[in-house]
């Protein structure tokens, strides 16, 4: 009975343990960054703690009399020392700032006395109770094992019971107590459960017999299983190492998903101890045990990874996603649970080989855990940092699996009688391995947690970096990059219009505000969109980089839009961590663009806090400017209030902005600023950097700002703030996957600054914006403004939509209430094609004629073409008389004039991102021999038609593609004929 009350306390230490793991893990990413050696240093740290523990124990657990009331003692000094883990934490990061802080310029990498403080701080700090951990294990195995035959049974239960609490532990500080209570009160009830175990040890000590006097201990020397049980764990975390990185193609990088992934393979290791505990009760039955299990997880692992192409298959059937990690679960476990139950018993078998019996059964179990353990960490450390660069996936794998039959080999050769016929099998398995090598699995490296796929086409580049795995597809049109599926962004060739708005809005927004900006931070490459768009007043750049991989992707790209945004003189790469980097440097910049990845990946996640804001702040002259970049697709109305209000508590000064393209942007500052005084003089003296932006005037950009500085404050009111304690996004926008623009709609309409200011800027101007981005918004506005520019309004909206007849009447009725809206006669007489209307400009009435003689003379048509050419970007009617230099050029020119139509027409998608110019820009790329550039456009032409009948352009596009040859992507074909349905 007492044995069955300490495996529930037994239970509870691994759910308290995980607990303790999953917020210090995150505790030491404020001090040190996610540098791949900073995340080597704590999980060195933490799992050396508990080898140590256990190595120690192995010594002296053998004298303790009571050792069930040891044990409670040992988990109230756990507890006692995870208390004062946080405060050894700021002392450290005291300590860290005073040797190593202070630095005039961001470091390019972080330096070998950087790593080792790492080292020593995360030891430092964390050893001490991971190695209480670590003594647990050998204590109760002095109590439990009294019999010979219990050795390999008790053992292996004793550690699947502690695996078992731990899958529990991990699962609740993801799924319960850090989205509910925090990173701190999570270390609390860790605590509480530490003091309940040693109250109920305490208890059972009084019923629990007295042990008797110091037990002899026979295991000495290094007797040959430590070695291999060593390497067998180094193998088995390497596994470890490679499926998660596989599995985040499936289930996301977030603390979630990971910790989803974590007890998928926790859950395997305790089932396979306790199942082998059951067989483990002779020293015979354990070697052969040990044998199979090696030969086994050799099989299953080469099995598994052969499958791996399948998972994503089984992941779309059963619905995984970002949204549905209970689907993930069954997809991770299925992958895992084979090749972890191997993994699971050779635990119980290498105890029982080690132990001559039962009075040494404590001893050998706290050997066998300590070198397992140390195992763990060279196999975790050297996949991650060593053999996963250098060997890739694929040679990963058949690295851990021929490992897995050399110990199988060994193990059936070392002692007599020899296992003959199981090492031939071992060697027979290793000739198969060599000759069938598996393949990499491409159908996974494609697939993405946000669904889909990375994309057709042949990988351009692709490696499998510290921390990510990196690959840049050639899509035929252009170049995708991804992250561990994540996609980043899409490179574009030289010719083709920027398709990453929001990505190239994050560097122009600061200029717009402050134009004297000089020094800019931009924190995370991805593919490069950022950088390349900061404008040339900004006389130094430099730039943060987690993975050395992307940059080498985007280097490998031959000719791209932007040119080469690194081999700019103003850019410096720093390939770090950038908390990390920040906290050591005390440079100062004008302005700091953060677009890390999502919030709720764990690489990232550190980077959305109240916390790296005032480190941020820190960093900020008095009146710079930050950007902060969020996907729209990954915050609901709440959590956007609480990124908003964490901003407003350290800057004060706050607007929110959402370009074309579903991400929303946040700039601050700590001093006042206000773009509409500011950005119009900005844009007119830097026209070349914002105009290839569609930014030519401010009505290009008022649009796109959803909060001022007033709705900011609004927003944020009463709002609970996301910090390193509570991290919010990171713990729940998953849960919100979708939605976008929509979702955000109930916080953003009543606070939306556009109608208080509208009349003061041009109202067409405004409306063709805001048609292109944002309908709902624009007919809101409408029913604000007085009756006769209401109504013009309304006109412009239908002309938009394609209902001259209902312009018209608008047109008409907006005359009636305001005979002074000049913009509403000139509309209405370029709706009834009148040039002879009193009042309008000798450009307009040009424009008239012309569009009047598109479809009876293009010739007339190129002769109003010096007068057309007077429109410039910006001009109320600078679309259509674009379209018109367009057209005429498509149907009467020559090589030189589609050369320069095609120029005009990049210019006008710059500003309407509309199928009918996709169409025309199709066609030119076949005129001019640029298959590239026809398949670019009919691609993006097949995504903005969505499907959605209307086989008066598909029918045209359908036309072209057969002229331009086979398609780089056989869906955009469908996609088109799909479209080619009357409406």
């Amino acid at each position: 009975m007492i044995f069955a009350y300490l495996l529930v306390c037994f239970f509870l230490s691994g759910f308290s343990a995980l607990l303790y793991e999953t917020a210090w893990s995150r505790e030491f990413a404020f001090v040190f960054g996610t540098s791949e050696l900073a995340v080597v240093a704590v999980l060195a740290a933490y799992m050396g703690g508990l080898a140590l523990g256990a190595a120690v124990a192995s010594r002296w657990a053998h004298r303790v009399r009571r050792p069930v009331l040891a044990y409670g003692v040992i988990e109230l000094g756990i507890a006692l020392w995870a208390l004062a883990v946080p405060w050894l934490i700021r002392g450290l990061r005291t300590l860290y700032l005073g040797w190593l802080g202070g630095l005039d310029v961001l470091p390019e990498t972080l330096g070998l006395s950087t790593h080792a403080f790492h080292l020593f701080g995360a030891f430092l700090v964390l050893v001490p109770c991971t190695a209480l951990m670590g003594a647990t294990l050998p204590l109760l195995a002095r109590h439990a094992v009294t019999k010979n035959e219990q050795v390999g049974p008790r053992i292996g239960l004793l550690y699947a019971i502690n695996t078992f609490g731990a899958i529990a532990g991990t699962l609740t500080a993801a799924f319960v107590l850090l989205p509910a209570v925090g990173l701190r009160n999570t270390v609390y009830i860790g605590a509480i459960i530490n003091g309940l175990v040693f109250l109920a040890a305490a208890g059972l000590a009084r019923q629990a017999p007295n042990e008797g006097g110091p037990v002899a201990v026979r295991s000495t020397g290094l007797p040959w299983i430590l070695p291999l049980i060593l390497v067998s764990g180094a193998v088995s975390f390497g596994y470890e190492v490679l499926w998660f990185r596989l599995l985040g193609h499936v289930v996301g990088g977030s603390t979630a998903a990971f910790s989803t992934m974590l007890a998928s393979f926790l859950a395997g290791i305790a089932l396979g101890s306790a199942v082998a505990s059951r067989w483990a009760r002779t020293h015979a039955a354990a070697r052969n045990g040990f044998v199979v299990a090696q030969l086994a997880t050799a099989t299953l692992a080469w099995l598994g990874f052969h499958g791996a192409a399948w998972l994503p298959e089984l992941a779309r059937g059963l619905g995984a996603s970002l949204n549905n990690l209970g689907a993930g679960a069954v997809v991770s476990m299925g992958a895992l649970l084979p090749l972890t139950l191997c993994v699971g018993a050779t635990f119980p078998f290498a105890v029982r080989l080690l132990a001559k019996d039962a009075e040494d059964a404590s001893a050998s179990s706290a050997r066998v855990y300590a070198w397992n353990t140390v195992g763990s960490i060279i196999g975790a450390v050297g996949t991650g940092y060593w053999l996963l660069p250098w060997l890739g996936l694929e040679g990963t794998l058949v690295a851990g699996a021929a490992t897995n039959l050399a110990l199988a080999a060994i193990a059936a050769l070392w002692e007599t009688p020899r296992r003959v016929p199981l090492a031939n099998l071992a060697g027979a398995a290793f000739l198969v391995l060599l000759l069938a090598a598996p393949p990499r699995p491409e159908a996974l490296i494609r697939s993405s947690p946000m669904g889909g796929g990375v994309a057709d086409g042949d990988f351009h580049y692709f490696a499998v970096g510290r921390s990510a795995t990196v690959a840049l597809v050639d899509q035929g049109v252009s170049w995708r990059l991804s992250t561990n599926g994540l996609p980043e962004s899409i490179i574009t060739p030289p010719g083709y219009p920027n398709g990453a708005l929001a990505a190239r809005w994050l560097s122009l927004l600061p200029t717009l505000a402050r134009p004297d900006i000089e020094d800019m931070l931009i924190i995370g490459l991805g593919g490069g969109v950022t950088v390349g768009a900061v404008p040339q007043q900004v006389r130094s750049v430099d730039v943060i980089e987690l993975e050395p991989e992307v940059a080498a992707a985007n280097r490998s790209v031959p000719e791209r839009s932007d040119g080469h945004p690194l081999e700019d003189p103003r850019v410096s790469l720093r390939l770090t961590d950038a908390r990390g980097a920040l906290i050591l440097a005390d440079k100062t910049f004008d302005a700091i663009v953060s677009q890390p990845s999502h919030p709720w990946t764990s690489g990232a996640s550190h980077l959305y806090t109240k916390d790296f804001f005032e480190l941020v702040r820190a960093r900020l002259s008095d009146d710079g400017m930050f950007v902060q970049w969020i996907g729209g697709s990954f915050v609901d109305p709440n959590q956007l209030r609480s990124l908003v209000a964490s901003l407003v508590a350290v800057f004060g000064h706050v607007e929110v902005y959402m370009p074309a393209g579903g991400a929303v942007v946040l700039m601050a500052s700590p001093a006042p600023f206000d773009i509409t005084e500011v950005a119009p003089q900005v844009i007119a003296a830097n026209p070349d950097d914002y105009s290839r932006e569609g930014l030519d005037r401010i009505e290009d950009l008022l649009p796109a700002r959803v909060l001022d500085i007033e709705g900011s404050r609004a927003a944020a009111e009463g709002a609970q703030l996301t910090t390193d304690d509570w991290n919010l996004l990171a713990t729940a926008s998953t849960l919100v996957y979708g939605g976008g623009r929509q979702r955000l709609r109930p916080l953003l309409q009543p606070l939306d600054p556009l109608p208080a200011i509208a009349t003061d800027y041009d109202l067409v101007a405004l409306t063709r914006r805001l048609f292109g981005q944002t309908p709902v918004r624009l007919k809101r506005l409408a029913a604000t403004l007085p009756p006769g520019p209401a109504a013009l309004v309304r006109g412009w909206f239908a002309l938009e939509a394609g209902r001259p007849a209902e312009a018209m009447r608008e047109f008409e009725a907006a005359t009636q209430f305001d005979a002074t809206l000049a913009e509403a006669r000139d509309a209405l007489a370029f709706v009834r094609r009148d040039p002879t209307v009193e009042g309008l400009s000798p450009q307009l009435r040009d424009l008239i004629s012309a569009k009047r003689q598109e479809r009876e003379s293009w010739e007339a048509v190129r002769d109003l073409d010096t007068s057309l050419a007077l429109w410039k970007p910006g001009d109320v009617w600078y679309p259509e008389a674009a379209e018109l230099r367009v057209r005429w050029r498509i149907e009467i020119g020559d090589a030189d004039d589609h050369a320069e139509a095609l120029r005009l027409l990049d210019r006008r998608l710059q500003r309407r991102y509309e199928s009918r110019s996709l169409l025309m820009r199709a066609r030119l790329g076949y005129e001019l021999g640029r298959q590239r550039l026809g398949w670019y456009s009919l691609d993006a032409l097949a995504d903005k038609l969505g499907g959605r009948p209307n086989a008066r352009l598909a029918t045209p596009a359908l036309r072209l593609a057969r002229l331009l040859g086979p398609p780089p992507d056989p869906g955009i074909v469908e996609a088109l004929r799909a479209a080619n349905r009357p409406r």
